[in-house]
């Protein structure tokens, strides 16, 4: 791995190899009026050989620690800061349209604008939560979207994207890369630059998953569990898999979608087999096992 690479060597069995630490001193420098990160006194460079130098000695310090905190091997998925930099310089700057292309066309197919159209404690909490965002970007930004409920796709006013478009241009390539991040992970464009310019923190609930009633978020996350046990009859009265809320099953995408977020080990049509018991082996055959078909009993002799 080269200084300020962002790569992990696969082993031949597929466990990642980590390159050794080379370094000991942590430094700052400055190359051409940016600070830069210093390896021993030498400026790390990037993949693309560019130096690694930040828009602001905080952001550089940062990005130092990120370094200091390697232990006898450099293990980059502990750096994401490093890995934004390297993505800024080497894939941003001088191509910032193209990212803001990517950034606009989210916008165009916001997640904020597509709501469920039940349960209504969940329409409640998506009004709750996204609708100020929504107020912000058409007050503040002057660009009112569209709602839609379900998946149906609903074109957005040309107007309120150049508007969006308008305050990306003023965003260097750092900014660009996180605001970028930011909308692929919450599927929202509108989010991630309220968190840019201020109007939101990653912490508030808007930026944070809507749970449904069938213990999945909006997006097919998984509900994390309570930390005490719920009464045994009242975990059986709750269903353990369930369609998402606003999918259909007539709804030709339907299936598609429902593969993307069924749970874990579950193959096939989840909005085709949702009301359908799944029977287990060991309902059918007891604890004693299954041989060939048959049951077989614990003196070991078959059974019809």
């Amino acid at each position: 791995m080269s200084e300020g690479g962002n790569g992990v060597t696969p082993k031949p069995g597929g466990a990642p190899s980590l390159p050794k630490r080379f370094y000991k001193e942590v430094a700052i420098g400055e190359e051409g009026g940016r600070p830069t990160l210093l390896l021993d006194g030498k400026p790390v460079r990037t993949p693309g050989k560019a130096p690694l130098a930040a828009p602001t000695k905080a952001l550089a310090e940062a990005i130092a620690e990120e370094w200091r905190a390697q232990g006898e091997r450099i293990d980059p998925r502990t750096m994401p800061l490093t890995k934004l930099a390297n993505s800024a310089i080497d894939g941003i700057e001088g191509r910032a349209e193209a990212v803001i292309d990517d950034i606009v066309g989210h916008a165009g197919s916001d997640l904020l604008c597509y709501r469920a159209t039940g349960p209504e404690g969940l329409l409640a909490e998506q009004a709750k939560h996204w609708d100020p965002v929504m107020a912000w970007a058409r007050d503040e930004l002057d660009a009112p979207l569209k709602l839609a409920g379900g998946i149906v796709h609903v074109t957005q006013p040309e107007g309120s994207l150049a508007k969006i478009r308008a305050r990306l241009e003023g965003l260097n390539a750092f900014a660009l890369g996180a605001l970028h991040v930011m909308t692929s992970l919450t599927g929202s464009a509108l989010l991630a630059l309220g968190v840019a310019l201020g109007r939101l923190t990653p912490d508030e609930p808007g930026m944070r998953p809507t749970w449904t009633k069938t213990g999945r978020s909006a997006n097919g996350a998984r509900m994390p569990r309570p930390r005490t046990a719920a009464p045994r009859a009242a975990a059986s009265s709750t269903p353990r898999r369930g369609r998402l809320n606003f999918l259909s099953r007539k709804n030709p995408l339907a299936g598609r979608l429902n593969k993307l977020v069924e749970p874990r080990g579950h193959v096939g049509d989840l909005s085709q087999r949702a009301h359908k018991p799944r029977i287990h082996r060991r309902e059918v055959c007891g604890r004693s096992g299954w041989r060939g078909g048959r049951r077989r009993g614990r003196t070991g002799s078959a059974q019809a």
